[in-house]
């Protein structure tokens, strides 16, 4: 399937091989887009905003046929964005098992970046996850149904969100979060303090307020990755919260 992103970038070639003086930076002056960002677009890296669709259709002097299918490719990936992101999956038991690692959601989470089609370097580049494990990754989520084959070699997200059965066994849920923590370790150093933020206080507690607290940190992270995720999303982060007893007692 055409991308919009790359109709664009077919048009703007066949304008450059009728007219060689008729470069990127020649159509991002006349456009106003700046040449990084139309670059990034024909690379299918930035979606194409109401705006800039406006301008490209301009820019590039369309005929009328060619709107029409720029404006088709426009349509169709709005309302399958809309639609995709307007899904939440409850995955069971048996597929919470199945994607209990940490490079799963790491995939996932690309997936939600600024474009909306992937293939397996593109993900493999932006997570840090190898090829060959991205592809064996992608194979379970094309199987799960998370994502789907949007060409032979790229793939598009079919979820905005997962959320899981609330009984998931606790072997499955440990070892995400044994991983998770241990991810989170070994990046800490690498991470400057100005993209970070860390708390840890250690404390006397009444246990009799362990409920009411546990549901305040529920909507605490719920706020914050509301904010996080408004607009353009260009970075994959992790929010990880844990309240534990420091020292552990044993249950009567």
């Amino acid at each position: 399937m055409k991308t919009l992103n790359k109709f664009f970038h077919v048009k703007f070639e066949e304008r450059r091989a009728a007219n060689p003086r008729f470069s990127l930076r020649a159509l991002a002056q006349r456009v106003e887009i700046s040449p990084g960002h139309l670059s990034e677009i024909f690379n299918n890296k930035r979606p194409v905003s109401s705006a800039n669709f406006n301008k490209l259709v301009a820019g590039l002097r369309l005929t009328e046929e060619d709107q029409q299918k720029a404006q088709s490719l426009y349509d169709s990936e709005k309302k399958r964005k809309k639609a995709t992101h307007s899904i939440e999956r409850v995955l069971s038991k048996s597929e919470f098992s199945e994607v209990s690692s940490v490079d799963f959601f790491l995939v996932l989470a690309a997936m939600d970046l600024h474009t909306e089609e992937w293939d397996v370097e593109l993900i493999s580049s932006e997570t840090g996850v190898p090829s060959e494990r991205t592809q064996t990754v992608m194979n379970k989520l094309l199987q799960l149904g998370l994502v789907e084959m949007n060409s032979p070699t790229t793939y598009v997200k079919t979820v905005r969100s997962l959320a899981s059965e609330s009984d998931i066994p606790n072997f499955d849920v440990q070892k995400l979060h044994k991983e998770a923590l241990k991810r989170s370790t070994d990046i800490f150093p690498q991470v400057p303090t100005e993209k970070r933020e860390m708390v840890y206080l250690t404390m006397a507690v009444n246990p009799k307020n362990l409920d009411r607290a546990k549901k305040e940190l529920e909507k605490a992270w719920k706020k914050v990755y509301g904010k996080l995720t408004q607009g353009e999303c260009t970075e994959i982060y992790t929010l990880g919260m844990q309240l534990l007893p420091a020292v552990p007692k044993e249950t009567e």
